[in-house]
């Protein structure tokens, strides 16, 4: 197999050959730490709002290069937090009878931008 790490420094050099360093730093960087998870390539991003702006705007544009040089299942973006969920935990009913549901739900809340209260 191919060195992952190679490939996604080539694939950071194009897009900061593509895309202004603006854009690049905020946005396109944590491709350079990309890794192989059950046949999946993961990138993680430390917040919801970097999450869903790379999967908005470049998530497809990433997957392209990436395909031009692995073949791989799906290419994910996940956040810090849902990365020590995955190592804490086999299956979502675990995380749930260890977290507290208080605590589970304002995690919930915060990330989804449906989420309203009425009185």
């Amino acid at each position: 197999m191919k060195n992952l790490s190679l490939i996604s420094q080539n694939i950071c050099d194009l897009l900061k050959g593509e895309y202004n360093e603006v854009i690049y730093k905020a946005w396109l960087f944590f491709t350079e730490k990309a890794f192989i998870e059950e046949e999946n390539i993961i990138i993680t991003v430390p917040n919801q709002y970097i999450k869903e702006t790379l999967g908005e705007r470049y998530l497809s544009h990433i997957e392209e290069l990436y395909r031009r040089e692995l073949q791989f299942s799906k290419l994910i973006i996940k956040t810090d937090g849902e990365n020590d969920i995955d190592k804490k935990h086999n299956n979502f009913e675990e995380y749930l009878q260890d977290e507290n549901p208080s605590i589970f739900m304002e995690k919930i809340m915060l990330s989804s931008k449906k989420f309203f209260v009425s009185f």
